[in-house]
Order: structure tokens, then C-alpha cells, then sequence
């Protein structure tokens, strides 16, 4: 998945999907943040950790569509033949997960507390390889610098404000081409 502009700066881009197990081996020693459950950190497990949670144990085989919180980055990565269906064994040098510590947290404890019963299921996971110590740190830095979506968005994604929005737009509010209640000026 590499662009033009990252060929260009010597860098690589790539997706790929591994076992759960893999992902719990990869130090977090780039990341901005520590997990909720490391010692020295004040945070405690919040609504999003339970959310991430639930979204693996209720379905684990469908938690790869869900979730695309793992970035890595490494110096090289290197790959063997490619077997059927395009599998590969790919080695990563000095590689550290600089987004997705909270995950790779709350899915170590799910695998310890089921005794690796999960291990197996895949994790999709973004690869930037890229030497530059300094640019590493760039990429890490813009990475953990997102809003978080709202909840009251996430509510709406779901359906749960379609009947007020109905409501509002029979009792004459004004509405946008796609039906949604817009604020009177």
C-alpha cells in the first residue's frame, strides 16, 4: 500500500493481517500513551475499553472489520515466499506499536483469562517502515492527535435519533436532502 511520496522517502507502507498472539509480542516502547492497566498510569478502564472488549468476545471473527486502532512502525519488514491465499511469515525489525496500546492491553487479558482460546483470530494491523528516528517520532506524534467520535454521533450511527428527527420534520422543521433536521437561522 505504499505511496509514490513514501517510495520517494525510503519508506513502506503496508496491511496486513496476523493472530491475535502476534500482536500481544509487540513492545509499545514509540507509543504516547500506556495502557490503563500499567501501573503508572492514572487511567482506569473506561466505557471505550468495555466497548472494545465486548466488540471481540461478542464476535471475534468479525472484530477485524471493526477495528483499525494497531499502526506499527519498524525499521524493515521482511517477508518469506508467499503461500496460498497470499500468506506470508513477515519479520519486523525494531518494531513498536504507536497506536493501539489500549487494545493490545484489553485483548492480553482476554487471551490470559481464556487461556489463549482467541489466539488464533485475526488482527489487521497497519506496518509504516520507516528508518528515520525522528520521522518515527513525527508519525506517532500525528497518529494520537484525533478527536474522539461523540458519543451522541455513535448514538446516530445507530438509528437512535431517526424517530425524533421524524417528529421534528412532521412538526415543520426545516430538513436537508437527505431528510435531517437542519437549525432554523
Amino acid at each position: 500500500t505504499s505511496s509514490k511520496e513514501e517510495v520517494d522517502n525510503n519508506a513502506r507502507n503496508y496491511v496486513i493481517n496476523c493472530p491475535l498472539k502476534e500482536i500481544l509480542k509487540i513492545n509499545v516502547e514509540e507509543n504516547l500513551r500506556i495502557a490503563y492497566s500499567k501501573e503508572e498510569s492514572k487511567k482506569n478502564k473506561t466505557p471505550i475499553h468495555k466497548e472494545i472488549e465486548t466488540s471481540f468476545l461478542d464476535a471475534p471473527d468479525r472484530f477485524i472489520q471493526k477495528h483499525s486502532g494497531f499502526t506499527i512502525v519498524c525499521d524493515e519488514l521482511v517477508q518469506s515466499d508467499k503461500k496460498e491465499f497470499g500468506v506470508t511469515q513477515v519479520t519486523l525489525h525494531n518494531a513498536s506499536l504507536i497506536n493501539g496500546a489500549q487494545s493490545q492491553d484489553i485483548l492480553r487479558q482476554i487471551s490470559k483469562d481464556n487461556d489463549g482460546a482467541y489466539d488464533h483470530y485475526n488482527i489487521r494491523v497497519e506496518v509504516i517502515v520507516e528508518k528515520n528516528v525522528i520521522a518515527r517520532n513525527d508519525i506517532a506524534i500525528a497518529r494520537n492527535t484525533s478527536n474522539n467520535v461523540s458519543e451522541l454521533s455513535r448514538l446516530g450511527s445507530k438509528g437512535f435519533f431517526d424517530d425524533l428527527n421524524k417528529s421534528m420534520v412532521d412538526f415543520g422543521y426545516p430538513k436537508n436532502d437527505q431528510g435531517w433536521v437542519i437549525q432554523k437561522s
